[in-house]
C-alpha cells in the first residue's frame, strides 16, 4: 500500500475496479444461465463493499455529511 493514501481507499478502489471488469464481463456473457446468476450474485456482494467501503472515505477526505 502507498504510505500516503489509507487502506480503507485502498479497499474501495481496488473492489471497485474488479466490479467495473465483472460488470463488463456479466453484460457480454449470455443472460440466465446458473454462471451468469453466480456471478450476478458476486457483483452484488462486490457493490455492497464498495458502498459500505465508502462510507469511511468522508474521514479520511475531510468531507463533511
Amino acid at each position: 500500500m502507498s504510505a500516503g493514501i489509507p487502506t480503507p481507499i485502498w479497499i474501495h478502489l481496488t473492489v471497485a475496479l474488479v466490479a467495473l471488469g465483472l460488470g463488463i464481463v456479466m453484460i457480454v456473457r449470455t443472460k440466465g444461465t446458473p454462471s451468469h446468476k453466480l456471478l450476478g450474485r458476486a457483483w452484488a456482494a462486490l457493490m455492497l463493499t464498495v458502498a459500505i467501503s465508502s462510507l469511511w472515505i468522508p474521514e479520511f477526505l475531510h468531507f463533511s455529511w
